[in-house]
């Protein structure tokens, strides 16, 4: 009877020490890019406010799995990619990684990506106009300095 408990015990212990000693594990990791290199593999970047939500639009069979639905920006300001004054994108929701749903009527900063137009909510840099922070402010007076376009094509760092 007495090696049945302190083979329990030890189990235990040495279970909680397991606990202990694991890696934290989160829902996802976010890979942040310059600011440079993501003005360069966008298709698109631009301020817009969404005008429509289509979640019936036909989807890309290679993007069937991880798009959810289009969104339609009224252009404000655009600094690559398309010079309409309405472009309508795919998006994904991933909440897991701080993904958020387009809002009919709200201001977006916009980074277009993949040759079907897909905008990443999560682990990007498309994000609410609206949301003060030094970080979208010091992006907005990069996007608007003529050198930071031109070295962002030419160079690739």
């Amino acid at each position: 009877m007495r090696s049945v408990k302190n083979k329990i015990k030890v189990a235990g212990s040495a279970f909680l020490l397991s606990l202990l000693l694991a890696p934290a594990t989160f829902p996802c990791t976010c890979i942040i890019q310059k600011h440079r290199a993501d003005f360069r593999r966008a298709r698109a970047v631009f301020v817009g406010q969404v005008v429509g939500i289509d979640r019936n639009r036909l989807i890309p069979e290679r993007l069937s799995g991880s798009v959810i639905y289009s969104a339609k920006f009224k252009i404000e300001k655009a600094w690559k990619g398309s010079w309409k004054s309405e472009i309508a994108v795919f998006t994904s929701r991933e909440f897991a990684c701080g993904g958020f749903d387009f809002q009919p009527g709200e201001k977006y900063l916009v980074y277009v990506f993949e040759g079907e137009l897909v905008a990443f909510t999560s682990c990007s840099r498309t994000r609410p106009y609206s949301r003060s922070s030094d970080q979208k402010d010091k992006e907005l007076k990069q996007l608007d300095n003529f050198w930071f376009g031109l070295f962002a094509k030419a160079i690739p760092f």
